[in-house]
């Protein structure tokens, strides 16, 4: 084995470990395992993915985190610790949510209906649209899955620091 080879099984090793970590994260488990559902045409609960997925809209976009309060939601959304413990304490399954974490995505659904009821019609293309379309849909929700994942390590570094 020559040196540079082994430089790159180095950064290989790192880079799995590091995926590894990252997709071991809650809201990580439960996006990933939903997906694999929907691509296996397994039937999932499209009004609790919708408001997470409509939750998770509003909470990466920072300008709508910085108008939200503690009062609105339960939560200080601009405290990465509080953000990252409600993240983190999305179940793989989405059964057994603790129930601030569910108060405060209910919340979320009231204030902004609107990104909700959009949500929600994106993903009932997942229950009444095409194979093509399904697929579509999935793949939409797969970089979606992976912009949360994205935002969910810098949060969780943040709440660490």
């Amino acid at each position: 084995m020559k040196l540079n080879q082994l430089t790159n099984e180095v950064a290989l090793f790192e880079l799995r470990t590091q995926i590894g970590f990252l997709l071991s994260e809650s809201i990580s488990d439960y996006l990933a395992l939903t997906i694999a559902q929907l691509k296996n045409d397994k039937q999932v609960d499209l009004d609790q993915l919708s408001e997470y997925v409509a939750g998770l809209k509003i909470l990466g976009n920072s300008d709508h985190r910085e108008s939200l309060t503690k009062d609105d939601i339960g939560i200080n959304p601009n405290s990465f610790k509080e953000l990252f413990g409600l993240l983190d304490s999305i179940t793989k399954n989405g059964k057994d949510i603790p129930k601030q974490t569910s108060e405060v995505f209910t919340a979320l659904k009231v204030i902004a209906p609107s990104i909700f009821k959009k949500t929600r019609l994106e993903l009932d293309v997942l229950d009444k649209g095409t194979k093509a379309d399904k697929t579509k849909a999935i793949n939409d929700l797969s970089a979606f899955s992976t912009k949360v994942n994205q935002l969910f390590y810098k949060i969780k570094h943040g709440a660490s620091s």
